[in-house]
């Protein structure tokens, strides 16, 4: 839970951070690959011991996962479920400038599910998105604006009927940095709010979020080193009270090599340790429990260009081998 509350909490601060500075980055590096990748695809085996070594046993899937074109823009994408079957085809559709005008979305059957529409101004801001259902009716519109800067300042979000339904006012300061996030009802009514807050360099330092009676949900603060590493995080409940704490450490590089996170009573809930190669590849990681017992231990490599092909994952403080995951990925020429 709390991994996944610290993920959560990054995402928002990320994407703030993105509308603000206006970061662009192809689909490829925003899935964190390099080069110009194609295509890729998953292979999960078994993993087990032949001879001494570890190997790969029995296939648990096959996943083929997504196409870029050579811009490096996503034109398909496969979304899968816990059992490991196909859930959603995404397919994009984009104009000769890179923006998607079009993303169709299809079942496993391969029937239309959902299609969505999405239309930009002059300055390649999107403006408007329309959510159609397979039969072609409208299931919802949103509409956004922006300043003179290209900050984004507005989205609504409309119903079926056209008939309002939500908006969000974000408001920035002279650098740009999101200061100020509002949450409206289609009354007219505030829902919630946010504010953060940063330090000289720009960092993300506090963000607070609030009820609509203006009373405090939650609290998160941030540290950073002198290199602008994140070092601390620290996240506060409605009543003040500390609910964890993470810290994080890195070699002379810049790689992160460890990550502790503690709860309410600043005990140790987990922690792990990672290690890299002369390229900054992350090639191990060890997790372990509060006891400092090993949770699990994660061994990578990766091809030529730098990307991550295999991941093999070992269980408990015996470091039992259980599954080898391959990712196979195809480059333009």
């Amino acid at each position: 839970m709390k991994e996944i509350l610290i993920t959560l909490v990054c995402l928002a601060t990320v994407a703030a951070g993105a509308l603000a500075q206006g970061a662009q980055k192809t689909d490829v590096e925003k899935d964190g690959l390099k080069g110009r990748v194609k295509s890729t695809s998953e292979t999960l085996y078994y993993a087990v011991y032949e001879s001494g070594e570890v190997a790969k046993g029995d296939i648990i899937y096959y996943h083929p996962m997504a196409k870029y074109d050579y811009k490096g823009n996503t034109i398909e994408l496969n979304e899968y479920n816990f059992d490991g079957n196909l859930d959603y085809k995404n397919i994009r559709k984009r104009d000769y400038k890179g923006n998607m005008i079009e993303r169709s979305v299809y079942k496993s059957d391969g029937s239309l599910y959902y299609q969505y529409i999405y239309k930009y101004d002059d300055n390649e801001n999107q403006i408007e998105e329309n959510w159609y259902n397979s039969d072609g009716s409208l299931n919802s519109k949103y509409t956004y604006n922006y300043d003179d800067k290209g900050n984004r300042i507005e989205w609504n979000q409309y119903n079926s009927d056209y008939s309002f339904n939500y908006r969000y006012i974000w408001k920035y300061d002279d650098k740009g940095n999101k200061i100020e996030e509002n949450g409206y009802n289609f009354d007219g009514s505030l829902d919630s709010k946010s504010i953060w807050k940063y330090d000289a360099k720009g960092n993300t330092v506090e963000e607070n979020r609030y009820n609509s009676d203006d009373s405090l949900l939650e609290k998160t603060t941030w540290k950073y080193d002198d290199k602008g590493n994140w070092i601390e995080e620290n996240w506060y409940n409605s009543d003040g009270n500390l609910g964890y704490k993470a810290t994080w450490k890195y070699d002379d590089k810049g790689n992160k090599i460890e990550e502790n996170v503690y709860v309410s009573d600043g005990s140790l809930s987990s922690n792990s340790v990672c290690k890299y190669d002369a390229e900054r590849n992350k090639i191990e990681e060890n997790k372990y429990y509060s006891d400092d017992s090993l949770n699990c231990k994660y061994t990578y490599k990766y091809d030529a260009t730098g990307n991550r092909v295999e991941t093999l994952i070992y269980k408990g403080e015996e470091s039992i081998p259980a599954t080898i995951e391959i990712i196979n990925i195809e480059y333009y020429e």
